[in-house]
């Protein structure tokens, strides 16, 4: 299967040809963008973004829930703050996402705090900020809050993040409910939970909150999660317990590879929640991360050299593993383009970058023109997991960050919104230090 896409759109949303065979995203074209940025870079879209939220805002309309969208996905604070300009809250599982969410503009009565290992001081800075609540995955966390609380004198709000024993049919790395995993609260637990919540004075239960995984393509998990959900929550009120509110998590998968299609459909998990959720009456709330920033995002690398080994070519990047981590850490697939189409025939190549790792290579027999020294390649569907997981390893720069905004119709402006942190700053941060 060739990976030279004809010109027009490709299969990514935001992503097309021009008419002179300039790769381009949301209209505009990326090569000048590396000429001025410089590369690797990572160009976003706002207009894609924008286009997301409102097919979720749409799809949910008959239960209108909080989207809290998850930052672990893309933490740069232009993105989050282009994210909550349309309404929407966030997911943070650390003082510092938390920090970047209000920076961003996230209202706190938005924000949900999630994660497994919350410490005092971050559990502290949830209260002062006065977030919706606490997703809560132990009985120790629930003891640790209840102690900060006491100590500042409030009441924490508190969702019991269940875990329902579902198979999400995704990736084993990225699953989230399923028994071994240490997210969550077993199923069974709950009930006896709740009851043993009434010793501690400074916790109050608003909710319950599920998370099954990520880049989910079926809707069965979601059905199968939300109807234990909606079950537990039957229980719970038979029993004197009375819930403020749902938190179904989120998960939706996005496509990656040309057989990926358009991806899952919102409308198809809107309907499982319709189903399961909705006859509770009770208010909901959604945490999509990657389904909001995956595919408005790109990263362009240069090819700096090329090489003939056996019978192998090498693309050798001016990227890598450190400024793209999913492949080396999933072995995760994302679709490379030339900036410039080209209509020569394809060949086979190794996409490799210049960390002293053999497992820093991008793709393997990966059919492509066979592109030259000085020619371009854009990864897409690099807006999730990509950036955040960028390090210095091998001393080597972040790659710079750039936020398209505008309508992509001629309005579109380029900002950057972080530029490449170089080892030079990260050698200045240490000699700072006596």
């Amino acid at each position: 299967m060739s990976e030279t896409a004809p010109r027009g759109p490709v299969p990514f949303g935001p992503v097309s040809y021009d008419d002179s065979g300039a790769l381009c995203l949301s209209g505009t074209p990326l090569a000048p963008l590396a000429a001025r940025f410089g590369s690797p870079l990572y160009v976003y879209s706002g207009a894609h973004i924008s286009s997301q939220i409102q097919r979720l805002q749409n799809a949910f309309s008959a239960l209108n829930p909080l989207i809290c969208y998850a930052v672990k996905a893309n933490m740069n604070t232009h993105v989050i703050r282009h994210v909550a300009s349309h309404g929407v809250g966030a997911d943070v599982v650390s003082a510092g996402e938390l920090r970047r969410a209000l920076a961003g503009g996230v209202a706190p009565e938005k924000i949900v705090f999630a994660g497994v290992a919350k410490q005092p001081a971050e559990l502290e800075a949830g209260l002062a900020a006065g977030i919706l609540q606490f997703n809560v995955e132990s009985w120790a966390e629930l003891e640790a809050l209840n102690a900060v609380a006491a100590r500042m004198g409030k009441v924490a709000p508190v969702a019991l993040r269940v875990n329902p024993d579902i198979d999400a049919q995704t990736l084993a790395k990225i699953t989230t409910g399923s028994r071994g995993n240490k997210f969550g609260l077993p199923f069974d637990d709950i009930p006896a939970l709740v009851q043993q919540m009434q010793t501690l004075p400074h916790v109050r239960l608003e909710a319950l909150a599920m998370h099954i995984g990520s880049q989910l393509f079926k809707m069965q998990p979601f059905n199968d999660a939300y109807r234990r959900l909606a079950d537990l929550t039957r229980h719970l009120s038979s029993t004197g317990t009375e819930l403020q509110r749902l938190d179904m998590g989120g998960g939706l998968g996005i496509p990656y590879a040309p057989e990926d299609g358009d991806g899952p459909d919102p409308v198809d998990l809107a309907a499982a929640a319709v189903e399961h959720l909705a006859p509770l009456g009770l208010p909901t709330i959604v945490e999509p991360g990657r389904f909001v920033v995956g595919n408005a995002g790109v990263m362009i690398a240069d090819v700096v050299y090329t090489k003939e080994s056996y019978d192998h070519r090498f693309l050798l990047l001016n990227a890598g593993m450190n400024d793209l981590m999913r492949p080396a850490l999933y072995d995760a697939y994302h679709h490379i383009l030339p900036l410039q189409h080209s209509n020569t025939a394809p060949v086979p190549q190794e996409l490799a970058g210049p960390i002293c790792e053999s497992t820093d290579v991008f793709a393997k027999q990966r059919l492509l023109p066979p592109l030259a020294e000085g020619e371009q390649v854009a990864f897409l569907t690099a807006g999730a997991y990509c950036a955040v997981l960028a390090n210095h390893y091998n001393g080597r720069a972040l790659p710079a960050e750039v936020l398209l905004t505008g309508d992509g119709e001629g309005g579109t402006e380029a900002k950057l919104i972080r530029p490449a942190v170089s080892d030079a700053d990260m050698i200045a941060l240490e000699q700072a230090q006596p």
